[in-house]
Order: structure tokens, then sequence, then C-alpha cells
């Protein structure tokens, strides 16, 4: 009884082992996806319009700002990894996170969409590709009692310096950790 209790935890002790190994750094993980950007035939372009655009905090203190209008692509979207992104921009730099026009084989060119901000960020812009801004808003902040909060100031032009810096993108299909318990998923 005590010989197979004793091969029982072992032989469960080495499946986790086994299961939760590290791999190698240079190990490219098997069936990991990537987003991409939609292609526009010559002669065309997306177009996007905010019917609107506001922010809020949520439950663990984080800043979103949320976008609700239509993304007008060049072309049909096929693939679900087709995107389109929102991107944050400060002074010096700017990031997008992406968003498939379609969505479990829909599509219909309503979107909504949201990501994090901070305070350095002064506009958000609906993107086609990390330098194609299609519709953007000035953000602002505002100290109330020793907190910083954003304002959304209204439209800003797609071609304001303030958004000029390319929009970089993660391109791969779950970007941020998930799961059960995940103190930084959005």
């Amino acid at each position: 009884m005590r010989r197979t209790l004793r091969a029982l935890v072992l032989t469960a002790t080495t499946m986790i082992l086994a299961a939760t190994a590290v791999a190698p750094a240079t190990a490219v993980p098997g069936g990991l996806r990537y987003y991409r950007w939609l292609d526009c035939p010559a002669g065309t372009s997306n177009a996007a319009r905010i019917d609107s655009m506001w922010t809020d905090v949520d439950y663990m203190g984080r800043t979103l700002v949320s976008f609700v209008g239509e993304v007008f692509p060049c072309a049909s979207p096929t693939l679900d990894e087709e995107v389109w992104a929102l991107a944050a921009y400060s002074s010096n730099s700017a990031s997008g996170k992406a968003h498939p026009y379609r969505f479990g084989n829909l599509y219909n060119g309503h979107y909504y969409g949201t990501r994090g901000i901070g305070p350095a960020v002064q506009a958000v812009c609906v993107i086609a590709d990390e330098t194609t801004r299609l519709a953007c808003v000035s953000i602002s902040w505002v100290d109330t009692d020793g907190v910083l909060l954003p304002v959304v100031e209204g439209p800003l032009p797609v071609d304001s310096p303030r958004v000029a810096a390319p929009a970089v993108t993660n391109m791969s299909v779950y970007p941020d950790p998930i799961g059960p318990g995940c103190g930084l998923c959005p």
C-alpha cells in the first residue's frame, strides 16, 4: 500500500513538474497567432467616425478610455485576425491596442473599443495601422482633490503634431496575461 501511494505521488509530481517546465527563451510557442492590419487595394483607404468617447476608472483604479462609433474598412474583412486599433499618444510616444474587425464571423461596422491610459496621454485615435490615423480626440487631465482624471476635450485633426508618433501595437492575439485572478488583465 505504502509503495503504491509513493509511486502515485512520484508520478503526479513528475507530471506537474513536466507540465510547468519553462521552455528556453529562444523557443517559439506553438500555435501563437498574430493580428494583422487590413490591406487596402490601391486607391482605397479606411475611415472611421467617433460617435462617442468617454473615460472611466475601473474597480481596480485603472483609467480607461472607450470609443463607440463606426470603422469603415477599405475592403471587407475576411479574417478574424484583421484589425484596427485604439492608440494613445503622449508627448513622445504612442501605443495601440488591436481590435478585430470581425468577431465570431460577424462584421457590421459598428464598434466599441476600450484601452487603458495614464496621465501622460494627450490624445487617443482610431488607427488603421501604426501610422494611419482615422479619427482622433484630445485628452486633458484635471486635478480633482489630488487625483488626476482625464477629460475628453473633443475632436483633434488626424494630422495634428500631437499624434505624429507611430503607434507601436502589440499584434499577438493574446498580448495581455489572462486567467482567473490575473491582476494585470484588462
